[in-house]
């Protein structure tokens, strides 16, 4: 799920789709390539059971544990070179500390 959520997978059925063959979600599973790829009904029914808000408290804590490491630091994000067309000015920019603001929405769910 953490993969999923990373790199904006959309359904459990693409996820698993794709880990068939991705080395690197793979390697991240601790999967061989020996080792089948769980049926994506049985991510959709942890889902289902566990609920979506256990999920992003469990991914929270990861991102968590990952600051407290020094392995996030939330000053930059990564995006891909794509060219999007955008009606935007380079001298409107702000930084966003994206850990405050992500805890902020945490804190908004939690009320």
């Amino acid at each position: 799920m953490i993969i999923k959520y990373i790199y904006g997978i959309e359904s459990e059925r693409r996820l698993c789709e794709d880990a068939h063959s991705h080395m690197g979600y793979r390697w991240f599973c601790r999967l061989s390539m020996q080792d089948s790829v769980p049926h994506h009904s049985s991510l959709t029914k942890i889902r289902d059971r566990l609920g979506e808000d256990t999920i992003e408290q469990f991914f929270d804590c990861i991102v968590k544990q990952c600051c407290q490491h020094g392995l996030v630091k939330g000053t930059r994000i990564i995006t891909d070179g794509t060219l999007i067309k955008a009606n935007a000015s380079i001298n409107s920019l702000e930084a966003i500390n994206m850990i405050e603001r992500h805890q902020e929405k945490v804190r908004e769910k939690s009320d």
